[in-house]
């Protein structure tokens, strides 16, 4: 039995690349051919997952029989990045992808404080931007921030309208979503301190897109009550039909209301690269904020997850800090994306 070291040397280091590198190689070959559920009966799916949820081992073990296992649980699981994945939204799966984690992992740069790492803060920047700017149709000024995914974008888009639009106090703040949008809408509202009574569904159309008139009449009638509405919630693209709600017409309402306007865009923002997209997705470029999630449409690893905003100022004001331990943190040009987020 072959135990690897914390700190192997060049050739230990050689070979356990080498183990991995021959299964992930393996994998993505034979992807066209691998099936898109587990081959697994039930039976045996539950005795594997009930394998791993021992602890862990107190003593290394064998690095083949160890990926062997992982093999196993990673079969174990829905084919997302195959052809035979028909059903909801596609996963990952580019080879070049894999690579660029593997080699993010091995340097392990934090590019939180772009003083710490400026060439890679400045690279991270540079995609924000062309994010915001050329896919979304935002002005000259605008950015954002990567994230987990589009559940933490949605999460401080919705933290900063509450901080631009409501301030300090947040009582009688209400949101507009449709029943539609993904959950993660409601959830952020939750998080963000809105009741969950004054969470509006908004009426949709026939063909399952938000009704601008009903959603007019509803932020009168909320606000006719004494309450505050201060967030619309429209979405690019829903999980369930991949309908897009009317862009321009709920751009103009908020506008008119004065409330903040979030795309959720996870899964069709990046479809305006397309002329076909473009055009059905004209009124992005109107948006405060747009989730966008580079793990659908993009085919990134999942876990990339992006937040673009009009009005970095606003992004800011939510979600500053600071603390002694910054203080000798010199300026570089670049902005420290941790300004724009929750880290």
């Amino acid at each position: 039995m072959h135990h690897f070291p914390l700190e192997p040397d060049r050739a230990a280091m050689t070979e356990m690349g080498r183990l991995v590198l021959d299964r992930v190689v393996d994998r993505t070959d034979q992807l066209a051919a691998r099936p898109a559920t587990s081959p697994l009966s039930p039976r045996a799916e539950a005795e594997l997952v009930e394998s791993f949820l021992a602890p862990p081992p107190d003593r290394g073990g064998d690095l083949k029989t160890l990926l062997a296992r992982l093999d196993e649980a990673a079969d174990c699981a829905l084919e997302t990045a195959g052809p035979g994945h028909l059903a909801y939204i596609p996963g990952s799966g580019l080879y070049a992808a894999a690579l660029a984690e593997f080699y993010n992992r091995a340097v392990n740069r934090y590019g939180g404080l772009a003083s710490v790492a400026p060439a890679l803060a400045a690279l991270e920047e540079s995609v924000i931007r062309w994010m915001a700017r050329d896919v979304c149709g935002l002005p000259e000024g605008s950015g954002g921030l990567l994230t987990s995914g589009g559940s933490m974008a949605t999460f401080s888009a919705t933290v900063a309208a509450r901080h631009d639009r409501l301030g300090e106090d947040l009582v009688g703040g209400t949101v507009y979503t449709t029943a539609f949008a993904h959950h993660s809408v409601a959830k952020a509202a939750r998080l963000a301190g809105i009741r969950a009574t004054h969470i509006r569904t908004v009426p949709h159309t026939p063909d399952l897109r938000m009704d601008p008139e009903a959603a007019a009449a509803m932020i009168r009638a909320d606000r006719d009550a004494g309450l505050r509405p201060f967030l619309l919630v429209a979405t690019a693209g829903t999980t369930d039909t991949g309908t897009v709600d009317p862009l321009p017409q709920l751009a103009d309402l908020a506008r008119r209301e004065d409330v903040w306007f979030h795309i959720d865009a996870a899964y069709g923002g990046f479809f305006r690269l397309t002329a076909r997209g473009r055009e059905r997705l004209v009124g992005m470029e109107e948006a405060d904020s747009v989730t966008l999630d580079p793990h659908k449409t993009l085919f990134m690893p999942f876990g990339t997850g992006a937040l673009v905003v009009r009005d970095l100022a606003a992004l800011h004001a939510a979600h500053d800090g600071t603390g002694s331990y910054l203080q000798d943190m010199a300026a570089t040009g670049v902005p420290d994306s941790g300004i724009w987020g929750p880290s």
